[in-house]
């Protein structure tokens, strides 16, 4: 769609960003084709406990092509987002033909007919979808959502076949789709007979089969499990931050003005479990809390009505429920290390889509040119922050300095900047970064052993030698100030 690659062409001028440099800049395993070392699950050791065997084929291929030139893997991100756009319009356009009758109390109106392309186009802007198409490293993953929507689309299609062949390398790319077998079991649920349902046996079997076979080798065959452990080593408190977590999803697709790669989730502790993340502020949560118990009544009320309207609207009950399953895999039922990231509505904004396009039709404006400038309003908001938010991330220190921007409190986002900015050659930043990393968060040893080293180069030796040893009195086992301090 022209959308899709009008609000996402800035980023081909971009450069590699987080774990961009990470896969594609220091990690040896990506610079050959190595199928039975993508298979035996070979990523950074920071990345252990994932397993997407075909993204990192995707990803050697491409260093064979571009090597660290982002233009490239820059093109396969927005060819993702391409397809993928096009994919949520055909799928929203077999489901409201499918349900024709249902909506034919709206079907004199003219508009109603591009219900579907609004669905697509809705998609295409939404700036929730920046942070997945703005580095290779998510869009890489993103090409399994592109395969997962594929084989909905058979599926619906009724080709069963090529609905199982899309899915088979959609698993083995991105563990978010995982969830199919429940969204086609849904489908059929809310709009098929249950004669029509048992003729469908095959594909359950099919896809059964496929996340069987990708958990069989995953777990059974080479022993990856769970990536991290619960947030503060609790299920239940890390269930009192996911339900909050759901609703800032709802509302961040709803009013998307502050989309960040950071959300701090409770007081000193951000979207990801880290060494200094303060535990305790997860422990302070309980189920009593005013914004536990919103959250919990939110999405309550909002599962009370899908199931409500499931006969009447069993499009809205679907596209809500999509929303809900699709998350499934990222609602820390099992640990996963990430508590929260805006590229996981990549899949579950397809429903916010395609409920948005069907309350647009059902508006009470007999003037049809009105739905079409609240359409076009809405996709300038939408498109305007998508094409603002990548530029964010056009380099690492832009990157980063917009997140001490967005979180003045953030230590992780001051220190990572500092890094860069030292990177650069930009010194003098470097050591005001590392200053107030330190300042939020005096345990931060990596700041200070950073500073230290500035303080040296400065030959402010005594100051640099205070770095040290603070550094192993929090940090005993610290090994490069220890040879500081020795040498």
């Amino acid at each position: 769609m022209a959308v899709a690659i009008l609000v996402y062409i800035p980023i081909l001028g971009n450069g590699l960003v987080i774990d961009d440099n990470m896969f594609l800049r220091d990690w040896p395993g990506v610079r050959t084709i190595d199928v039975a070392a993508a298979f035996r699950g070979d990523v950074p050791e920071i990345h252990r406990g994932v397993y997407r065997p075909l993204r990192t084929l995707v990803q050697q291929v491409y260093w064979q092509l571009w090597q660290t030139n982002p233009l490239g893997y820059h093109v396969h991100s927005i060819a993702v987002m391409v397809a993928s756009a096009v994919l949520v319009y055909l799928i929203a356009e077999q489901i409201f033909n499918f349900q024709f009758s249902i909506f034919n109390q709206f079907s004199k109106s003219k508009f109603s007919n591009d219900a579907p392309f609004i669905a697509g186009l809705l998609f295409a802007a939404h700036p929730i979808h920046t942070e997945a198409i703005a580095y290779f490293s998510a869009s890489a993953e993103m090409t399994g959502a592109v395969l997962y929507l594929l084989s909905f689309y058979l599926f619906l299609r009724q080709n069963y076949f090529g609905a199982i062949l899309a899915y088979v390398p959609a698993v083995f790319t991105y563990e978010m789709t995982l969830t199919l077998p429940l969204v086609m079991l849904l489908y059929d649920v809310l709009f098929e007979t249950a004669a029509r349902m048992k003729k469908k046996w095959p594909v359950y079997l099919g896809v059964a089969v496929t996340v069987i076979g990708y958990l069989g080798v995953r777990i059974g065959l080479l022993g990856i499990t769970t990536r991290g452990a619960y947030l503060a080593y609790s299920f239940y408190h890390t269930q009192l931050v996911m339900v909050q977590v759901f609703v800032r999803y709802l509302w961040l697709l709803v009013w998307p003005w502050d989309i960040s790669y950071l959300h701090e989730l409770a007081p000193g502790f951000e979207s990801f479990s880290t060494y200094y993340s303060r535990m305790d502020s997860i422990l302070d949560q309980s189920v009593f809390d005013p914004k536990v118990i919103v959250s919990i009544l939110i999405i309550c009320g909002i599962l009370f009505a899908a199931v409500k309207v499931r006969k009447k609207l069993p499009l809205i009950s679907f596209s809500i429920l999509w929303f809900f399953l699709t998350l499934l895999p990222v609602a820390y039922i099992f640990p996963q290390g990430i508590a929260m990231a805006e590229k996981y509505l990549f899949l579950a904004s397809v429903g916010w889509a395609v409920v948005i396009a069907y309350a647009i039709t059902k508006l009470k404006i007999k003037n049809e040119k009105l739905k079409i400038v609240a359409v076009a309003l809405l996709l300038l908001f939408y498109g305007g922050l998508t094409v603002k938010r990548t530029f964010d991330w056009r380099n690492e220190v832009v990157f980063w300095r917009t997140l001490t921007v967005q979180h003045p409190g953030s230590a992780l986002a001051h220190f990572t900047l500092g890094v860069h900015l030292g990177e650069k050659g930009s010194i003098d930043e470097a050591k005001a970064m590392y200053e107030q990393a330190i300042g939020l968060e005096p345990r931060m040893v990596e700041a200070r052993f950073n500073l230290g080293n500035i303080y040296a180069k400065e030959g402010k030796q005594a100051e640099a030698m205070e770095q040290y040893l603070t550094i192993l009195e929090l940090d005993p086992n610290f090994e490069p100030a220890k040879k500081k301090v020795k040498n």
